[in-house]
């Protein structure tokens, strides 16, 4: 009796702790992501549904269930994005630095670590890229610039999966916040150079090593 009720309990339990965890990475995903779609719905406000509110309430009180919202932030992202676009001015570090379709998907030379300029590292190296045109392009949408003719497409390495998409966008999300730190930190220190440090174009390398030609 005694192992039946447990099998019993088990039972009930799994599909609650499942749900659970689902809801968990929903919030999170929400959470990580709100920075970067607050900014981006600034300078595309039509392709939001509602007025943006603080990130806290969008936890605390949500409008939608937390797979729906989390579901609208990341279309909603992804649309500001292709609405940003055309707002790149010629010449920006970003798109250009970019990789092109599979260009991550190279042998990496000897000696560059399991991974690098593969699967994670490419995504890396294509958010920060992203991230990098996206503040230019924002930029200039809200000085009221005139929209620029891009060749380049959007998204280096495009996902092709809600899945992807989601873990792209987290990508971009990361690099875009650190960017705008660095930003402001150079801005309180009152010096006119280019940020250091992960951003810069070094940084893109590493992450995605060119193959090395012979003959």
């Amino acid at each position: 009796m005694a192992f039946h009720a447990i099998l019993r309990a088990t039972a009930l339990l799994t599909p609650t702790l499942a749900t659970s965890r689902q809801t968990l990475t929903d919030i999170t995903t929400i959470w990580r992501l709100h920075p970067l779609w607050r900014d981006l719905i600034e300078a595309a406000p039509h392709v939001a549904f509602t007025t943006p509110r603080p990130r806290l309430l969008e936890i605390l009180n949500p409008p939608l269930p937390y797979h729906l919202l989390a579901y609208r932030k990341i279309i909603e992202t992804h649309d500001a994005i292709l609405a940003l676009h055309p707002h790149t001015p010629p010449g920006a570090p970003g798109l250009t630095d970019a990789p092109a379709e599979g260009a991550c998907l190279h042998a990496a030379p000897a000696g560059t670590p399991s991974g690098a300029g593969t699967g994670d590292s490419c995504t890396e190296c294509a958010a920060l890229a992203l991230a990098r045109a996206l503040a230019h392009a924002r930029r200039a949408k809200l000085a009221g610039l005139p929209p620029t003719t891009r060749p380049e497409a959007p998204h280096p390495t495009p996902p092709t999966t809600l899945t992807a998409e989601t873990h792209f966008l987290l990508a971009l999300a990361r690099h875009y916040r650190s960017r705008a730190r660095a930003e402001t930190g150079v801005q309180d220190a009152g010096a006119t150079a280019r940020p250091t440090g992960r951003e810069g174009p070094g940084h893109l390398n590493r992450l995605c090593p060119r193959p090395n030609r012979k003959g």
